[in-house]
């Protein structure tokens, strides 16, 4: 059985238990890579079962991967375009955050920035599947 990414479930592997290896978890409703482990097959199989996720044998960069038929794969930029103080097509919802501050959820596509002082103002948004997206405004 696999899921909607085309991934094996946990139960269709066949490692003898004691097998170790290097093992990522990932979360089964995005595929995003979430944890590595290294140990025997039993306690990654466990782990995954109780947590809910899938297991992949290997070391995804957690940063940059998700997890597409047992395979890792790159996961996309957004597109967002900064114009000015003005940032466009933002996938939502996502979060969003100034200098590591973290505000309410973004539900519209664009957001344009006042900013109440002089300085550097980074701005981060989260989105899942998307690789974190981060640009520094100068006010």
């Amino acid at each position: 059985m696999t899921d909607k990414f085309g991934n094996r479930s946990v139960q269709e592997y066949d490692f003898p238990d004691d097998h170790t290896d290097t093992w990522t978890l990932f979360d089964p409703v995005h595929g995003l890579a979430r944890y590595t482990l290294i140990g025997p097959w039993k306690n990654a199989r466990l782990t995954a079962e109780n947590g809910k996720m899938g297991v992949i044998p290997g070391a995804a960069d957690l940063d940059r991967h998700w997890v597409r038929q047992n395979e890792f794969q790159e996961r996309p930029s957004m597109p967002i375009v900064v114009d000015g103080t003005t940032i466009r097509n933002i996938p939502v919802p996502c979060s969003l955050g100034i200098n590591g501050k973290g505000f309410d959820d973004v539900v519209e596509d664009h957001i344009e920035f006042e900013f109440p002082e002089p300085g550097s103002y980074r701005v981060e948004i989260f989105c899942e599947p998307y690789i974190l997206w981060s640009h520094t405004f100068e006010n």
